[in-house]
């Protein structure tokens, strides 16, 4: 099925509602990592973040882009994408690069089928994340700007968590050390050992891995944190850069 795009306002709207603030995000890191993450180390880590202002510039051009969850070529308007009709949150340029993703390559979990879910709650969690790598490639563009930032930041992580503020987003990066334990403990019901996929969806490519923490109301009527996911972008990080010069 052709891929259902959102609008500028839809867009905001989905960030402002199941993103985490960061003082929420901060607090829900240092809980889920048995207190390791403090708040000064989470602070520490900000520093180096990308912040992205939320404007209606960036947004709108979002609303007309379609990115391959296999291949990662970006097409802008027309034609859309394929939508897997599970989560709804994975695009393919064709059923080539479809099959192929659902398949994964030889490293364990690393194929769609690991993580596809037709759970309600879930596929928000799936648009949430799908949204937030579309910033960040469309941010890169063809002059690898998400690499001068990460430069700049001066850090070495491969792993991104996401926060939002009423305008910005931020793009904070994570140590692996850390986020091990929170990411074994909320990707259990993938049915794969989290460094397998961390493995799978980095060492091949030497790109930013993203993981993005999803709020969503329960069916109590109370907002709470439904969990963390993993996806792997296409943003090449600058060390690797320098090694494929």
């Amino acid at each position: 099925m052709p891929q259902p795009r959102l609008g500028a306002a839809e867009i905001r709207t989905l960030l402002q509602t199941h993103g985490l603030s960061l003082t929420r995000l901060s607090f829900e890191l240092f809980q889920m990592s048995d207190s390791e993450f403090t708040p000064a180390l989470f602070a520490a880590q900000l520093k180096a973040a990308i912040k992205v202002p939320l404007v209606d510039a960036l947004l709108s051009v979002l609303a007309t882009m379609s990115e391959c969850d296999h291949c990662g070529a970006i097409r802008w308007h027309e034609p859309r994408m394929l939508t897997c009709s599970g989560c709804r949150g994975y695009h393919y340029c064709d059923r080539e690069c479809q099959k192929k993703n659902w398949k994964g390559t030889e490293q364990a979990g690393s194929g769609h089928k690991y993580v596809c879910t037709k759970n309600e709650v879930s596929k928000v969690h799936f648009r949430m994340t799908d949204t937030c790598r579309k910033i960040l490639s469309a941010l890169n563009g063809t002059t690898h700007n998400v690499a001068k930032w990460v430069t700049e930041g001066g850090l070495k992580d491969f792993l991104y968590t996401v926060a939002v503020s009423d305008n910005d987003l931020y793009f904070i990066p994570l140590p692996v050390a850390v986020m091990e334990k929170i990411m074994r403990s909320s990707a259990r019901h993938l049915g794969v050992e989290v460094q397998d996929r961390v493995k799978a969806v980095y060492e091949d490519r030497g790109c930013v891995v993203l993981v993005v923490p999803t709020q969503s109301t329960n069916t109590q009527g109370m907002l709470g944190l439904h969990g963390i996911m993993l996806k792997e972008t296409f943003v090449i990080l600058p060390w690797a850069l320098a090694s494929r010069a």
